[in-house]
């Protein structure tokens, strides 16, 4: 089922709550979203929109640093034990796994995953199909759903 705004006439791409639950809930009646992915679901009474941009910056921002403690942390108690070349090895091993290069893409392909929308039956929170790891298709996630009922 299909929600057309007045706005989607004019060419953007905008979602409103559909008539029936306008006339029945006023608060809803100026809700306005341009996620489309429950765009083909029945029973959805309004979809909120993520700030994926806010988001990726984020949870980019707390990972870089996750990542740099924990090879931090890791390279020094390596070099406490095995010295300078037990440090070196935690940080070889640390740059080959490729995680420093595929770092924004990891975020950003988890942040645009995530979906999330007012139903019949309750909150519906949705992290589609995406990729990890390093992008190839053998390390895909699979699509996770949870409704809240209410």
């Amino acid at each position: 089922m299909t929600y057309f705004s007045a706005s989607q006439a004019l060419g953007s791409k905008s979602y409103c709550v559909p008539k029936a639950y306008r006339e029945s809930m006023p608060e809803a009646r100026d809700l306005e979203w341009t996620d489309d992915f429950f765009e083909e679901e029945e029973g959805v009474v309004a979809v909120f929109d993520f700030d994926y941009v806010q988001m990726v910056d984020f949870t980019t921002k707390t990972s870089a640093l996750g990542q740099l403690a924990t090879v931090g942390c890791t390279a020094g108690y390596t070099g406490f034990v095995a010295g300078p070349i037990g440090a070196a090895v935690a940080i070889g091993a640390y740059c080959l796994t490729l995680a420093p290069c595929f770092l924004k893409s990891q975020v950003e392909w988890n942040a645009h995953a995530q979906h999330v929308a007012v139903t019949r039956d309750g909150i519906r929170f949705v992290q589609d199909q995406r990729k990890s790891c390093w992008g190839l298709e053998i390390c895909d996630k699979g699509k996770h759903s949870k409704t809240v009922p209410f």
